[in-house]
């Protein structure tokens, strides 16, 4: 949780490391399984409403972690601590098609939201199944200082079952649909 903690604080320092500008946050909606032959299909959307959809990409670019050593690892689905470099992301996006969604989101209002939850709010795990590949819906969050985005992980479900235990949930998923 060190670096979603530091982003908290970034939020509430109100220092401009993280910021809010168009295409600065990210919504992604994710299926992921490899259990009877791949699968992986989502997309990503803006605030503005462009939506970059995909399904079974040839080439992607997964998020990362740091592992005990602080080496750079893949990451799988259910992390909670997870990032992507910038570069990387934006060549998903170049593997995506592009549309445009009616559907918006306020930037402001949703990091204001996710800047007010703590870590106890943050994620509750369930045992999940076997073999049934991952969905999940994360928030993508622009960290210049490091040029990543930081994964937000706002639940999953399938072989793991995670997702936000707190009474924002339902108001921050409201803003994003």
């Amino acid at each position: 949780m060190k670096w979603f903690k530091q982003i908290l604080g970034v939020l509430r320092e109100g220092n401009s490391v993280v910021t809010a500008e168009p295409s600065q946050i990210l919504i992604q909606q994710d299926y992921y399984s490899i259990a009877w032959g791949l699968k992986h299909n989502g997309y990503y959307m803006n605030s503005e409403g462009i939506k970059y959809s995909y399904d079974k990409p040839q080439k992607w670019n997964f998020y990362e972690r740091l592992n005990s050593n602080g080496q750079k690892e893949r990451s799988w689905g259910n992390d909670k601590i997870s990032f992507i470099e910038r570069n990387k992301l934006l060549m998903n996006l170049d593997f995506c098609e592009k549309s445009y969604s009616k559907s918006k989101f306020d930037q402001d209002n949703l990091l204001n939201l996710i800047a007010e939850l703590t870590n106890s709010e943050l994620i509750e795990t369930m045992v999940g199944g076997c073999d049934m590949g991952l969905h999940s819906t994360s928030l993508l969050v622009f960290d210049s200082l490091n040029n990543t985005y930081r994964r937000i992980l706002l639940g999953c479900q399938g072989d793991f079952f995670l997702e936000l235990n707190t009474d924002k949930r339902m108001i921050i998923y409201d803003l994003i649909k």
